[in-house]
């Protein structure tokens, strides 16, 4: 469901990669510090397949409970999925990059369970497909992690060795 949503949209990933690369590199980021939370990773698996499902794919927090209903989680557990999908939802309009990432979003992210691993997971990846590829966002999440960090660091001490790996590919000089 997730992965035909974004190709029904045409969805791409860096202008020319089918977008199912990212949300591989993003679970296969999640898989490399699951470790971290090992009492909810058999949910937040499901969280980063379908953390862009509604931003970027058309898909609605309906379609997200129903996409965990069908890989067999209970509707508790489904609807975490979709909390965690819709804190990672960036619903804003804005004219550039800043506008359209205000600080309450952070704040959800923060207080929604799973979402800061799901949004360190996907910076995470986003920042592996840049050391690859020489991608300019690197360098916009260089610029952005004071912010980043200020915002989502203090509920997530658990995750630190997600934020020294972060922080390591961040200032990796090609």
């Amino acid at each position: 469901l997730i992965i035909q949503a974004h190709r029904d949209t045409n969805h791409f990933y860096d202008d020319n990669l089918p977008y199912e690369y990212h949300l591989n590199l993003t679970n296969k980021t999640g898989k490399q510090f699951k470790y971290l939370i090992p009492d909810i990773w058999f949910w937040v698996e499901d969280l980063l397949w379908g953390h862009d499902g509604i931003e970027d794919a058309r898909l609605t927090y309906n379609d997200i409970i129903k996409f965990a209903l069908l890989a067999g989680h209970p509707r508790e557990i489904a609807v975490k999925i979709a909390e965690g999908v819709r804190a990672l939802t960036n619903y804003s309009r804005g004219r550039d990059r800043n506008e359209r990432m205000p600080d309450y979003i952070y704040k959800e992210i923060a207080e929604t369970e799973g979402a800061t691993y799901g949004k360190l997971c996907d910076r995470i990846a986003n920042c592996k497909h840049g050391l690859i590829t020489g991608s300019t966002m690197r360098k916009r999440y260089l610029e952005e992690q004071p912010h980043f960090k200020e915002m989502l660091y203090p509920t997530s001490m658990n995750l630190q060795p997600m934020w020294d790996y972060l922080d390591k590919i961040l200032i990796i000089d090609l």
